[in-house]
């Protein structure tokens, strides 16, 4: 089933269209590219790298043993650790249709702090 909707998925990515180039995007894309190590020698893009990962590590290591916690010490039932898996899957990702009214509001700095 998971196989089945990542090809499906695969699949519909190759139907969307970019939409064409226009003349004052042709004058933008004659900057050269810049390396990796300059982009990364930016503190700004230091500081989210750094703070992107130690977020990430921390999720994870609270929420990797949650079910197994939840029904082996607490008594829960697998109904129940799923249903608190599946809420916080909601729940994480549900602000995300609104960050960008939120980015422009208070601008990504404010967003980040």
């Amino acid at each position: 089933l998971c196989f089945a909707a990542y090809v499906v998925s695969f699949c519909l990515l190759f139907l969307i269209q970019s939409p064409p180039v226009t003349t004052s995007q042709v004058g933008a894309a004659s900057i050269p590219p810049r390396r990796l190590t300059t982009l990364l020698a930016q503190p700004m893009c230091l500081a989210g790298v750094c703070g992107t990962s130690m977020s990430y590590v921390t999720m994870m290591l609270i929420m990797a043993p949650t079910p197994l916690v939840m029904t082996e010490v607490g008594g829960h039932s697998f109904q129940e650790a799923s249903l608190v898996m599946m809420v916080h899957m909601v729940l994480m990702f549900a602000p995300s249709l609104l960050t960008a009214k939120i980015i422009v509001r208070i601008g990504p700095l404010g967003v980040a702090a």
